[in-house]
């Protein structure tokens, strides 16, 4: 299902170890450009190296959100959430954000098995074997509503080629077990391919038993707030509709 509500719903701010762009310059942003929601899902990372869980600041996280809602909030749906690294490595802590009762828990690997992708540190095939084996893991133990850029690796790698059955089975995985499949845009800021949405994946995944589908820009700047998304939209296939997480739900687009 296309549709004409914009919003874009996986963005970092200042709280991320990667971000220095505050929530209201989001706001504004998607106010100058007719966005009509937003979530914000700053980084949870546990690894050898970060550590941004025990460094969140979650109550004043949570308090500047609630300022903006009130000041922005007949203007723009604003929502609150997490992108949480590997989720099913750290239960006791993905507990804690549970508790929270965010609007959204984004699962996403980043750093499996403590992997850094440095350049030649790590062969595109076993970065890509590490990393599907530790998404397909995170999958299957759940916890968490949406499934981040499952093809992440050809950011790290120009010689990238999709383990497509591994996709696809991650897929099926995801219909199984209701989580939500990200169209992930960064890769096109970075002068890549289309996300999944070029290949079998959506479809593959609706013919499981799968609805819901996010198309987000994994913004670190307003600058790139739903940069692709007209691209990307063109090659969603009918039968996937678009939504949101509100209170951990989903929420189709209007």
């Amino acid at each position: 299902m296309k549709s004409n509500f914009l919003c874009d719903l996986h963005l970092h701010t200042n709280y991320s170890y990667d971000s220095q762009t505050s929530m209201e310059e989001y706001v504004q942003k998607a106010l100058e450009t007719a966005v009509q929601a937003l979530c914000f899902t700053d980084h949870i990372e546990l690894t050898n190296k970060i550590s941004t869980f025990s460094t969140m600041d979650f109550g004043k996280r949570a308090q500047e959100f609630h300022l903006l809602k009130a000041k922005y909030g007949k203007q723009i749906l604003l929502l609150l959430g997490y992108e949480f690294g590997s989720p099913h490595r750290h239960l006791q802590e993905l507990k804690f954000v549970q508790s929270l009762q965010p609007d959204v828990i984004i699962g996403g690997v980043h750093y499996p098995l403590n992997y850094y992708p440095v350049a030649g540190k790590c062969s595109n095939s076993h970065y890509q074997m590490l990393y599907n084996k530790c998404v397909r893991e995170m999958v299957e133990e759940g916890g968490f509503d949406v499934l981040a850029h499952v093809d992440l690796p050809k950011r790290m790698h120009d010689d990238y080629a999709e383990d497509s059955q591994m996709v696809l089975g991650t897929l099926e995985r995801c219909a199984k077990y209701g989580i939500v499949p990200e169209l992930n845009t960064s890769s096109l800021r970075r002068g890549k391919t289309l996300p999944m949405a070029d290949a079998n994946g959506i479809l593959h995944y609706l013919s499981c038993g799968g609805k819901f589908v996010q198309l987000n820009s994994d913004s670190h700047s307003a600058d790139t707030l739903c940069s692709g998304f007209e691209q990307v939209l063109a090659t969603i296939p009918n039968g996937a509709t678009l939504c949101y997480f509100q209170n951990r739900k989903p929420v189709a687009l209007p």
